[in-house]
């Protein structure tokens, strides 16, 4: 039955499926988590970064001579660095082998360094760095250093960097373009729109977004002479792959590398980067044989901290006469910024091509998808990468059709979706989707959005001079990222069990959620659980957290090594207890001889040798969490402004280990979707390649008081492809809600004549909108 988020928890309280409040939050919200700029050793020194004001520029010389007088003071160039062997950052293409082989092959990965050498390639890129006693001092030293530049031409945009004869970014990409990759099958796609009873078309423009951390991204790197180790404290989303970048950037061997991270204050994909500061950090660490430490202020943060979406896209869809959809088309164009950040592009194509087609029966499919680089701060995944590209055009086309149609929003969608009959759906790009009740989901968020009751709501609004909009979405998304994760168990002798595991936390409770797995699966008191994550000398291995994954991969993993720490248990048991291990039940952390009262504890056996296991887990399945969201606007005609009053969302994202954790991670997308809708413009000057939203004066987050009260309802069809049977839960409001928001804006608009507008749909774009359609009527 669907759950919502008032549901209570169940009476056995602390296992899988209770609502139990997080045990993380006393820490965090009373001040004391641990984030990575409070763990910094007395003596550190400081580190601060010279940076390009120009969004390209040749780099004749850095002249360091008022910086080295001042007192104590170190500074290192690109040069320097490169000199000393420091490699450019890994790209997980090479090293980790998860690209999409007919798409990776050939591509030219130009080095993303720790400083710039030769040329800086947009504004904000690090030229040089300062070491000094104080961040006041380092800041000096820094703005004393005097960097000759010869400015270049610059590209900004998409269509300015496809241009013939346009600036290039690098010599070695000819036309800018990062790469262009074919999907699905284009003759019948071409068919089927040729026998097509209705066409529908769009353009949509996927906006740039930054992606505000709430903890600005900080390093704390040191060596130890002694043991020749390196330490990096860092926010990750990983360390075991931080480490990897890290060690191979400074020629280190892997086990000279300890990567740590404490609490994380926000990750959503693209805390996986090992960032240049990471890599000039460690190196200065290693150089100078004592700690150094930096935290990017906020300034920097807009201008260094990569940023996200970026697409245009131009998308057809082809209909029966039923309205049932033939045949999807796809072109889109990409911008990935100046450099390639590891995971892209493989993460952001590799998803584009498995949702192309969205949660709907679609036989025939083709994409043409184009990614170029441009001078301005690089473009990494963000929540839904790939995702929401793909669902927010098909999801508008849609709404057009129904148009075309004259059809309910909710009856189109109610035509093409697939059937829990046609489980499991194979895409026409090759995704699986193996379970899930599409139409059932759809009628329980219309019912509880009362979808049927809207046109009294919005003849209501329409008498206080009010235009009321609703907007529907389906969403999908194909969850689990890489197929590998680790994990390891352990009984000690105190009753404790400690759970290592090779993702981590950026907020999303794990410490909870693992907890209640820990506890289910070992029937063990929930207060004696310890998960332990995000320390390479305390984990063996481990690939982190993204794609939704974590559940999915490192609970599967975590669930083999407590199987077999139970069947090392058992074995163990047998020969204490002199019995045939057959013979042999466990339950609440014990062992006991069946008919017997004669038992041992995994703390007993623990106590009389270690007792642990380990598992490297590997699943190559694919989950796919999906659901329907419903918003509706107000909209005032005279100033354009867009007052959100209602968002429903019913999500199946599988089984729910903390259904209330879920129901948070929801309306935190969800808020980051609107914000993208609504809010949220990332502009750089044309020609200069300054970014214009450089700070949060200019760059509008939603606050707490622009948003509703987001409801949202689980309606769960357990996976197979697990032994969880979870799907995922971190992304699906992010996909939906975007689209969700403009469609209902638009629907509040189509009175007037307005047909189209782009993300972010701003008072004055909306107010732009509604005087060009009055001017229109009136010609």
């Amino acid at each position: 039955m669907p759950q919502n988020s008032s549901s209570a928890g169940s009476a056995k309280f602390g296992r899988i499926g209770d609502s139990i409040p997080r045990v993380e939050d006393l820490r965090l919200l009373t001040g004391q988590g641990r984030y990575t700029d409070d763990t910094a050793p007395s003596g550190c020194r400081y580190i601060a970064f010279v940076r390009s004001p120009h969004a390209h520029a040749k780099i004749r010389e850095i002249d360091p001579t008022a910086a080295l007088k001042l007192p104590d003071v170190v500074v290192m160039t690109g040069a320097d660095l490169q000199a000393a062997g420091v490699k450019p950052i890994l790209n997980p293409i090479d090293s980790l082998g998860v690209g999409f082989p007919s798409f990776t092959d050939g591509l030219v990965i130009p080095p993303w360094r720790a400083l710039a050498v030769g040329r800086a390639r947009h504004v904000g890129e690090a030229v040089a760095l300062v070491v000094a006693p104080t961040e006041s001092s380092a800041r000096d030293a820094a703005e004393a250093i005097r960097v000759d530049y010869a400015p270049l031409e610059s590209v900004i945009e998409i269509d300015d960097a496809q241009k013939a004869g346009a600036p290039l970014v690098w010599d070695e990409l000819p036309g800018n373009r990062l790469f262009a990759i074919e999907a699905g099958d284009k003759v019948a796609t071409e068919a089927a729109f040729a026998r097509a009873a209705q066409i529908v078309e769009i353009e949509a423009i996927n906006n740039r977004v930054i992606i505000s951390f709430i903890e600005p991204r900080s390093c704390i790197a040191s060596y130890d002479p002694g043991t020749e180790r390196l330490l990096v404290q860092i926010g990750s989303q990983g360390v075991h792959q931080q480490a990897m970048r890290i060690a191979h950037a400074l020629n280190l061997p892997l086990e000279r590398v300890r990567v740590s991270t404490g609490d994380v204050g926000g990750g959503f994909g693209a805390r996986s980067t090992t960032y240049p500061e990471y890599i000039a950090c460690a190196y200065a660490a290693y150089k100078l044989g004592r700690a150094v430490r930096w935290s990017a202020t906020r300034s920097e943060c807009f201008i260094s901290d990569t940023q996200a979406r970026d697409h245009v896209t131009k998308a057809a869809m082809a209909f029966d006469r039923d309205g049932k959809i033939i045949g999807l088309r796809v072109h889109g164009h990409c911008n990935m910024g100046a450099h390639v950040v590891p995971r892209q592009p493989n993460s952001t194509v590799g998803n584009v091509i498995r949702m192309l087609v969205g949660a709907y029966a679609v036989s025939e499919a083709y994409l043409d998808f184009k990614g170029y680089v441009s001078n301005t701060v690089p473009i990494n995944v963000y929540r839904g990468v790939g995702r929401f590209e793909d669902i927010y055009v098909v999801e508008r086309l849609m709404d057009l059709a129904a148009s075309r149609f004259g059809l309910d929003r909710a009856e189109i969608r109610h035509r093409n979706l697939v059937k829990p009959s046609a489980m499991p759906f194979t895409t026409p790009t090759g995704g699986i989707c193996d379970c899930g009740d599409f139409p059932r989901l759809m009628e329980s968020a219309l019912r509880y959005a009362d979808w049927a009751g809207f046109q009294a709501r919005k003849a209501e609004a329409a008498r206080r001079g009010q235009l009321r909009g609703i907007g529907l979405v389906y969403t999908i998304e194909g969850a689990g990222g890489m197929a590998q994760e680790y994990a390891m168990a352990e009984a000690k002798p105190d009753g404790t069990i400690v759970v290592g595991i090779g993702s981590q936390s950026q907020g999303q409770g794990h410490e909870t959620t693992f907890g209640q797995l820990v506890a289910e699966t070992l029937d063990v008191p929930f207060d004696k659980i310890s998960i332990i994550a995000g320390d390479t000398d305390k984990i063996a291995q481990g690939w982190g957290t993204f794609a939704s994954r974590s559940m999915i991969k490192a609970g599967g993993a975590a669930f083999d090594a407590m199987q077999l720490l139970i069947a090392e248990g058992r074995s163990r048991a047998s020969a204490y207890l002199e019995a045939s291990a057959e013979d042999i039940a466990y339950t609440g952390g014990r062992f006991v001889v069946a008919g017997t009262d004669r038992g041992v504890g995994l703390d007993e056996l623990a106590a009389i040798q270690p007792l642990s296991a380990e598992k490297v887990h590997r699943n190559d399945n694919v989950a796919w969490p999906n659901g329907c969201h419903v918003c509706e606007v107000e909209i005032d005609p005279e100033t354009g402004q867009s007052v959100l009053v209602r968002y429903v969302a019913v999500d199946d994202v599988g089984r729910a280990v903390n259904p209330m954790i879920v129901h948070g991670q929801t309306m935190g997308a969800v808020a980051q979707g609107l914000g993208q809708a609504l809010f949220e413009h990332c502009i750089y000057e044309r020609g200069s390649g300054q970014l214009l939203s450089g700070s949060l004066m200019d760059y509008s987050l939603p606050r707490a008081e622009d948003l509703p009260n987001i409801e949202t309802w689980l309606d769960d069809t357990p996976t197979r492809t697990n032994a969880l049977g979870v799907k995922g839960a971190g992304e699906a409001g992010t996909v939906a809600a975007p689209c969700a928001a403009i469609s209902a804006v638009l629907d509040a608009l189509t009175a007037l004549g307005v047909t189209n507008i782009d993300m972010p749909a701003t008072p004055a774009r909306v107010w732009a909108a509604i005087e060009h359609a009055r001017r229109a009527k009136d010609s």
